[in-house]
């Protein structure tokens, strides 16, 4: 029930504040994904998300948007709806292939919308304060998980009988662009108590970080303050901001030592790398499907694919168990061919291109320079994840992060603008 009055909140903001209901979509992806633990199909809390989508960008955004900017991604899109309408004709036919191919869908096309929407770097500091009201009900929550008992369908026995996860697996993702775009604003905040809460939102998320031990999502997360340090300006100032915050959470990190012991006991290999390479699925998953392409006949299959988005019988096939595929990258060819592939890279590639082509006639500021370069540091990311892990399966943050990307690219584009004139 919980879940419908999160709904109704949603269209409630839809009403409230037009298609400005966007920047609140990070706030009500995680209350969705907090709720599908206690789901057996996730699709139960994604059809309310798909809903609030679709009304929001219905009426306020489709039929305003630059389609022409984003072919790339329009291109994606479309191979994805063309595969899912073929898709009963096939064996695999499932209901939750159409749920996946939206859910892809949608993360992409944000790109549109942050483009569409964010103007301004005002739209980006109220995106920043609506992840700030999102890291107080992340971490609300997970104190009270720790505290009250809340029984999922199925519970995670790969995390310590001291600390309870509850299936947040992939949205700690959130967490981690969270601390990126909190990093990246940090030298352009005004008052002195922005600033204090700053410090403190960004350690409270580094050290949930740290307890969660999500290997990808802390190497990401310093992967992507290293990107964003490559190609910004002002180094050493941000050396210090960064040396300062990273001591203040692992002095805060004293206080949960038990924890973060109890958690590496468990998940101690898994963060490191030190594990065996027969233990590493992911491994196995590039090896495995190094073998299903050499040994495939079927050129059809090699193209397009055979399985979009329901990866489950390859690991049944190769793994014999039911195991999706985890790199983005090899999901995609499993389910659409190296053409599917293709067009996911390439969206990739003009993004990085794009970014620099607009940066390079737009005024040449402090703020834009550290905006072209969090745009890079995302881009950068999101291809790491999809190599390592799941970014089309990470709702709530990969939205977030194309939505952020299309605003920066927008931004700077109409610097460009006012450059010109």
């Amino acid at each position: 029930m919980l879940e419908l009055l999160v709904f109704v909140i949603s269209i409630f903001l839809i009403l409230k504040k037009g298609k400005g209901a966007i920047l609140y979509y990070p706030v009500i992806g995680t209350l969705f994904d907090i709720f599908k633990g206690y789901h057996l199909h996730n699709f139960v809390t994604e059809n309310y998300r798909f809903v609030f989508l679709i009304i929001l960008l219905f009426f306020f955004y489709l039929p305003y948007l630059p389609y022409s900017k984003a072919k790339p991604i329009l291109f994606f899109i479309l191979f994805l709806f063309v595969l899912l309408l073929f898709n009963p004709l096939t064996d695999s036919w499932k209901p939750s292939q159409i749920t996946s191919t939206f859910n892809a869908s949608s993360i992409v096309f944000m790109f549109l919308v942050g483009y569409n929407y964010i103007n301004s770097f005002k739209k980006i500091k109220k995106l920043y304060n609506i992840l700030i009201l999102n890291s107080i009900i992340i971490l609300v929550y997970f104190v009270c998980i720790q505290i009250f008992s809340f029984q999922l369908l199925t519970a995670d026995s790969s995390y310590s009988d001291i600390f309870i996860s509850h299936h947040f697996d992939y949205d700690i993702y959130t967490v981690s662009y969270t601390v990126l775009i909190m990093f990246f604003i940090r030298e352009h905040l005004t008052t002195k108590r922005e600033k204090l809460l700053n410090t403190f939102f960004i350690v409270a998320n580094l050290i949930l970080l740290i307890i969660f031990m999500k290997r990808w999502a802390i190497f990401s997360t310093f992967l992507g303050i290293f990107i964003f340090l490559f190609y910004t300006g002002n180094v050493a100032k941000k050396l210090k901001s960064l040396s300062f915050v990273i001591i203040l959470a692992i002095a805060t990190s004293i206080f949960f030592m038990d924890i973060i012991i109890e958690q590496f006991v468990n998940r101690g290999d898994k963060v490191s790398g030190l594990n065996e390479l027969k233990n590493e699925g992911r491994t196995f998953d590039y090896l495995n499907m190094y073998h299903y392409i050499t040994t495939n006949n079927s050129i059809r299959e090699i193209l397009v694919g055979g399985n979009l988005f329901e990866s489950r019988d390859f690991g049944q096939k190769y793994l014999n168990e039911v195991r999706n595929i985890h790199p983005d990258l090899l999901a995609l060819l499993y389910g659409t061919g190296f053409l599917g592939l293709f067009l996911y890279l390439y969206i990739y590639k003009w993004l990085f291109k794009k970014t620099g082509a607009v940066y390079d006639v737009a005024i040449k500021s402090y703020l834009n320079k550290d905006i072209y370069s969090v745009c890079k540091m995302f881009i950068i990311v999101l291809v790491f994840i999809s190599i390592a892990g799941g970014a089309l399966r990470v709702t709530t943050a990969d939205s977030l992060a194309f939505l952020f990307i299309g605003g920066c690219i927008r931004i700077l584009s109409l610097k460009k603008k006012l450059n010109k004139n």
